[in-house]
């Protein structure tokens, strides 16, 4: 078993969310010495959906000019933050909200067990 310097966590949000909620968490994951990530999900991202005001957002507007981003581009995001994490050697806990586990689904069967 690892010892918790050993440890990182990573947290996969739902749509609609953003990583604000979990900072509390990642707080106290991080003052008990584990490593914790949270990365914006590009498709829940407000800035990159055309609402307008993020603060005040109207989902009746066009879509963006480029068009939404996709769940692939979630999957690029999460892949990023994993790899340089696995790399140092980390064992990896991925705590996976609501469509956040697609996320981790995807990106399991993209690399398998091997990241």
């Amino acid at each position: 078993m690892s010892s918790v310097s050993n440890l990182a966590v990573v947290i996969c949000h739902g749509n609609y969310h953003s990583p604000a909620p979990y900072m509390p968490l990642v707080e106290a994951l991080k003052a008990e010495g584990i490593e914790a990530y949270y990365p914006q999900l590009p498709t829940s991202d407000l800035a990159k959906l055309n609402v307008a005001d993020v603060n005040n957002p109207d989902f009746d507007r066009e879509p963006p000019s480029g068009g939404y981003p996709q769940g692939e581009e979630d999957t690029g995001v999460v892949l990023d933050v994993l790899r340089p994490v696995v790399s140092r050697g980390k064992d990896v806990l991925i705590i996976a909200h609501s469509a956040g586990g697609w996320v981790v689904q995807e990106f399991v069967k993209i690399k398998g067990a091997n990241i």
